[in-house]
């Protein structure tokens, strides 16, 4: 009985090790955030990044793509309108002309507080790219500290990000390592349409994500089985 317990004890702490171990914690470059890696992501340095762009990592497997991204504001700014970036998140989905995508529509938006009092804006939304034929959808959060905002992007084909456990577990994770200023007696409440404004900016900062995760999925889909997940299509989205 005794060396039952001994066994299951050490498979256990061997399984706590071996998770600890592959568990990869990204921060950003001033340290002030930070959050683990969802399995199966892998860092892609051959992506072009923009300005507002740290890293990208893909997953063939879940054939997506994350991009953590980072943006100064004005620091009097300390909250966005959750309409605001939800908008934002759909005016990413046109052509290269300027055209909205078919079929596009929110799927969830949420706004809060960080544990450490940051506040927070989420939003996932979908469309179809005709010229792929292909469903896309996009999560994105962002929370802002201090005059800058940062940002987790997730672009996915086979699935809505959010019902990939991988992801979820991440977004989880995220911590900010700040404290919140304290309010300044100059902080006015005048600031609601700049604020609106900076709100749709940085929804719209997943666009150039869009288009590179699109290129992405092709090449990976060519490359990997379509019965990846038994008993489901490889385009869930799809009618």
């Amino acid at each position: 009985m005794r060396k039952s317990i001994v066994a299951l004890i050490v498979c256990f702490c061997v399984g706590l090790l071996t998770s600890f171990m592959h568990a990869e914690e990204w921060k950003s470059p001033d340290g002030l955030f930070s959050f683990i890696l969802p399995e199966g992501f892998v860092r892609d340095q051959e992506l072009p990044r923009d300005q507002y762009q740290l890293q990208h990592w893909t997953s063939e497997e879940f054939s997506c793509l994350l991009t953590a991204g980072k943006a100064e504001i004005p620091k009097n700014i300390t909250q966005f309108q959750l309409s605001a970036f939800v908008e934002g998140t759909l005016q990413q989905f046109v052509d290269e002309q300027g055209k909205p995508l078919p079929d596009i529509k929110t799927i969830h938006s949420g706004s809060g507080k960080t544990k450490e009092g940051f506040h927070y804006y989420e939003a996932m939304a979908s469309a179809r790219i005709p010229e792929l034929d292909l469903p896309v959808s996009v999560y994105q959060y962002a929370v802002l500290v201090n005059g800058t905002v940062y940002k987790l992007i997730f672009t996915s084909y086979d699935a809505l990000p959010l019902e990939i456990p991988e992801i979820k577990n991440c977004i989880a994770t995220i911590n900010i390592h700040a404290t919140p200023r304290r309010p300044s007696w100059f902080d006015g409440n005048d600031n609601k349409t700049a604020a609106e404004r900076l709100g749709e900016g940085m929804g719209r900062l997943a666009f150039f994500c869009l288009l590179i995760a699109g290129i992405i999925y092709m090449i990976s889909r060519s490359r990997r089985p379509k019965t990846r997940h038994s008993g489901q299509e490889d385009m869930p989205f799809e009618n």
